[in-house]
């Protein structure tokens, strides 16, 4: 079997007067390049998420081809994806003089990420009416910002696990914690449990409390 690359053979040729003659010919053979890549798993960031990184025998350049598919088929995508989804990617050798370009396709799989939920105190003074908490704010896995949908929970205690019924109105120190509705790409997730507190209204014209 004549290997990879450059061979020399060596050939000895009888003419039929008896003599001999021998010949060393060059014959290359070329392989097909095999490419080393595994499938990914992994989570959203709000950044593109590229493959894991192939290898081939050749050792050439490898380019990476992305589809919305999960078997390398149809129209590919303009780049690596960033949203949740079950893709695939083929990655291709250039192959070389001694191998033709390979190529392997495989499963690329984005799952929902959470992002981090921001929360800051709140000290206001009474209205009369409910008083409400600051407005959270998110950043992605990658720290990116992202706009969600909140919903605010009020406590009576500092660990934020006795909920009140509703928000607060009246003079007194409370918590409150943000939860993010999950989206299509990030799951819901809480802030950390803050203060919230409403100090007595110092405004002599009380006319507009309602006081009991």
């Amino acid at each position: 079997n004549l290997a990879i690359g450059t061979n020399e053979v060596e050939l000895e040729i009888k003419a039929e007067d008896g003599n001999t003659k021998a010949y060393t010919i060059t014959v290359k053979r070329k392989g097909i390049d095999t490419i080393t890549l595994s499938a990914k798993n992994t989570t959203y960031t709000g950044s593109m998420v590229a493959a894991n990184t192939a290898t081939a025998t050749s050792g050439t350049g490898i380019t990476y081809t992305y589809y919305s598919t999960t078997n390398c088929s149809g129209t590919a995508l303009s780049g690596a994806p960033t949203n949740v989804g079950n893709y695939s990617v083929k990655a291709v050798s250039s192959g070389n003089g001694d191998y033709e370009a390979g190529s392997k396709c495989v499963t690329h799989t984005i799952t929902k990420g959470t992002p981090t939920i921001s929360l800051t105190a709140k000290t206001a003074e009474a209205t009369g009416s409910a008083i409400t908490a600051n407005a959270a704010t998110a950043k992605n896995p990658n720290g990116s910002s992202v706009t969600l949908t909140y919903s605010y929970t009020y406590y009576s205690n500092n660990t934020c696990t006795t909920a009140l019924s509703s928000t607060p109105s009246t003079a007194g120190t409370y918590y409150v914690k943000a939860t993010s509705t999950a989206t299509t790409n990030l799951n819901s997730a809480s802030s950390s449990c803050v203060t919230h507190t409403i100090n007595k209204n110092t405004n002599n014209n009380l006319s507009s409390l309602s006081i009991s």
